[in-house]
C-alpha cells in the first residue's frame, strides 16, 4: 500500500518533466491510496493548469475522466478525511522539526494512519514526513 499526494498523482495524468518517474512509482505499488484532500487537489491543480495556458480544457477534461475511471475501476481507492486525521495533522505539526504547512500535515496524518509510506515530489512534504518517521518514496 502507497499513499500518494496530488505532487505524484498529477503528473500521471498530464504530462509534466517527471510523468515517467511518477508511473513507475505507481506501476510498483498496490493499492494506490489517495484521500479526498488529494481528489480536492488534484481538480484544483488541473483548473489552475487551464488558466495559466499550460493545459486545454480539452486535456483537463480528458485528465478528469481518466482520474473519475480509476476510482471508479478501484485503481485508486479513496480514503474519506475524518476529524481523527484534522486532529493527528495538529499533533504532528507540534511533533516536527519541519515547519508543515496544514494540507502537507493533512496528508502525513492520512499516511501515518494507514501505516503506509507516502509518495511525494514535494521536498518539503517529504522532509516532514521523514521527519515524523514516515517513510518517503520515491
Amino acid at each position: 500500500m502507497i499513499y500518494v499526494d496530488t505532487s505524484l498523482l498529477l503528473p500521471v495524468y498530464v504530462p509534466e518533466e517527471r510523468s515517467e518517474e511518477a508511473n513507475r512509482v505507481l506501476e510498483s505499488v498496490s493499492p494506490i491510496v489517495i484521500s479526498d484532500l488529494t481528489v480536492a487537489e488534484f481538480h484544483v491543480s488541473l483548473a489552475r493548469k487551464v488558466k495559466l495556458g499550460a493545459i486545454s480544457a480539452p486535456q483537463s477534461e480528458a485528465a478528469q475522466a481518466a482520474f473519475e475511471s480509476h476510482l471508479r475501476e478501484g485503481l485508486l481507492q479513496r480514503v474519506t478525511l475524518r476529524s481523527s486525521h484534522h486532529d493527528a495533522a495538529g499533533r504532528l505539526a507540534a511533533k516536527s522539526s519541519v515547519m508543515l504547512r496544514t494540507l502537507d500535515a493533512l496528508h502525513i496524518a492520512v499516511a501515518a494512519g494507514l501505516g503506509s509510506p507516502v509518495a511525494t515530489f514535494d521536498g518539503r512534504l517529504a522532509d516532514a514526513a521523514r521527519d515524523l518517521g514516515v517513510e518517503v518514496l520515491p
